[in-house]
């Protein structure tokens, strides 16, 4: 079987989700945030949270919206996208 770059992308955003799990997970149930809600929702410390955020970021899976400022943090269409196939997935295993 062969590779392309792809599969290549897609070990990478798996790593990112698994490194930053935690982070993620608010996302799925709130789609948008601010960086002072997610310090409360979760026990990372603050270094930690914004590597976090940023290797979200760089993985394409959260943005910056500057259109909400309550919430400039937002999932981006692949972070959707991604979050809904998890749903599927888990509702398949489920069963």
């Amino acid at each position: 079987m062969k590779y392309d770059v792809r599969n290549e992308e897609i070990r990478r955003v798996v790593e990112v989700l698994s490194e930053n799990w935690e982070v993620y997970e608010f996302f799925l149930e709130k789609r948008r945030t601010d960086l002072e809600t997610l310090k409360k929702n979760t026990e990372l410390p603050e270094e930690k949270l914004l590597e976090s955020v940023e290797s979200l970021k760089e993985a394409g899976l959260v943005e910056d919206w500057k259109h909400d400022p309550e919430n400039p943090l937002h999932l981006t269409s692949f972070g959707n996208y991604l979050m809904r196939l998890m749903k599927k997935a888990h509702y398949f295993y489920s069963k």
